[in-house]
């Protein structure tokens, strides 16, 4: 890119100085005149030309980080659906429990705080990896 560039700016530069050496009146400030035109003319076309590539590259960016984040998600949402089916069962017999006639008081009480302890370690762990997948996506942005 920096050689066509180069070479586009020595072109110009050549036709600039030829067409400023053909007028005769005020040759020099022509000259100069066409030097500064072909140089700004330049240095816009360069800097257009860097700008766009820019945009281009940030639209890549956006779109692969889309895709990242989509992933992400999806792998957040099917570990998160496990834990919640087991938190569920969880309940589901510490209901059972509670509500069982042929247990002792004693057993009702061991067994109901087992699964409350296995339910608050499962939403524990439910929040650390819906945090862990936030600082990734954040990450990404």
């Amino acid at each position: 890119m920096k050689n066509v560039l180069a070479m586009l700016l020595a072109l110009i530069l050549t036709t600039s100085i030829c067409n400023a050496a053909t007028t005769k009146t005020n040759m020099g400030s022509n000259l100069k005149n066409a030097i500064k035109k072909d140089v700004e003319a330049t240095k816009k076309a360069i800097k257009s030309d860097v700008e766009k590539a820019n945009k281009e590259k940030q639209a890549q960016n956006k779109a692969a980080n889309k895709e990242k984040k989509a992933k992400l998600k999806e792998q957040r949402d099917t570990q998160i659906s496990n834990i919640d089916k087991q938190i569920e069962q969880k309940k589901q017999q510490l209901n059972a429990t509670k509500k069982s006639t042929t247990m002792t008081e004693t057993e009702k009480t061991i067994k109901t705080r087992a699964y409350e302890r296995q339910i608050e370690a499962l939403e524990a762990r439910k929040a650390r990896i819906d945090e862990a997948y936030k600082k990734s996506i954040e990450a990404l942005n």
